[in-house]
């Protein structure tokens, strides 16, 4: 017997798609690898993401995409960070969050 399925297509607006993008990035940010970049990037997501822009939405998305331990050694100054990381223009804000924090 074969069933069909009717698959309803709903279209989201772009304010749907805003929110879902950042409870996703809030969600990414606060559930890392190691709980010190999970404290210090949930504290940014929580005080600085529905204040950004897309593009730098973009640029988050792409910094969450680093190791832990890597991304939290470049925040912290433990290492030097890449060239491609320090021109992050949303790397600048997180690391500026912290300095204030």
């Amino acid at each position: 017997m074969i069933r069909s399925i009717i698959i309803t297509r709903r279209f989201f607006t772009t304010d749907e798609l805003r929110l879902a993008l950042l409870r996703r990035l809030q969600h990414l940010s606060e559930k890392r690898g190691t709980l010190e970049s999970g404290t210090v990037l949930g504290r940014f997501a929580r005080q600085s993401l529905s204040s950004l822009t897309s593009e730098q939405l973009g640029c988050y998305e792409k910094l969450l995409q680093e190791n832990d331990v890597d991304l939290f050694n470049y925040l912290s100054d433990v290492r030097p960070s890449p060239d491609y990381i320090a021109q992050n223009p949303v790397y600048k804000l997180v690391k500026a969050s912290i300095s204030k924090a």
